[in-house]
């Protein structure tokens, strides 16, 4: 008796473990296959999150790509190009006076020759060059003298002149340089301490005419 007790513990012990034994191995495979299902589910979505990823750098490529086409074959405006003036050389002689250059003031009305030197009859006939250091429109001061015949002719009415009107000189090839008044003043025929300041390479230009009843000048100065 006492041996069948033995054997029937036995069988019921190893019943317990073998059904213990088969839950570990039901749960093993329950939890297995709860894992590869997530895993599964979360390598598909990061499949997919790259694969809209790559969709989206590959459209805008495209879109890039046509952008760039558009802009390569558009016809850009070509700049207009400015109309190229050759300069007319002056003439070489005024009422068979030698010339120098070309005076202009637009304000006055002025549009004439001046001379290369000052002599009584030249003088009757436009404004001449009574001082010239460097070259007219290039460097240095061209000293000019007109008379002031008060009819409006020649530097008449340099007197109307002030700060900030315009000269233009017109060398002998035909190029011009504009000059702007900086300053007007009057003073005496014997003050010439206005043609020794120093201009160094600035081309400037001095005008100088009669005051209307002839006893002092008026200076004009431009660069």
């Amino acid at each position: 008796m006492k041996v069948l007790k033995k054997i029937g513990n036995f069988k019921r012990t190893e019943i317990i473990l073998m059904i213990v034994i088969l839950v570990f191995i039901v749960t093993g495979v329950i939890i297995f296959s709860v894992v590869l299902s997530k895993s599964k589910q979360t390598k598909e979505a990061k499949t997919e999150y790259v694969e809209e990823l790559e969709n989206m750098m590959d459209k805008e490529k495209e879109e890039i790509d046509s952008l760039n086409v558009t802009l390569a074959t558009k016809e850009e405006p070509q700049p207009q190009q400015q109309e190229q003036i050759t300069p007319t050389p002056l003439e070489a002689t005024y009422n068979g006076y030698p010339v120098a250059g070309k005076i202009t003031i637009p304000k006055t009305g002025v549009d004439t020759p001046f001379l290369t030197n000052v002599t009584v009859e030249g003088m009757e006939q436009a404004p001449c060059v009574l001082y010239k250091k460097g070259e007219i429109n290039v460097s240095g001061n061209i000293f000019i003298v007109g008379h002031n015949y008060r009819n409006g002719t020649l530097f008449s009415n340099n007197k109307n002149l002030e700060a900030g009107d315009k000269i233009i000189i017109t060398a002998m090839d035909g190029t011009s340089r504009e000059y702007t008044i900086y300053n007007k003043f009057i003073t005496t025929p014997e003050d010439v301490s206005y043609l020794k300041r120093e201009v160094g390479e600035t081309p400037e230009i001095t005008l100088q005419c009669c005051t209307d009843d002839d006893n002092q000048r008026i200076i004009i100065l431009a660069k």
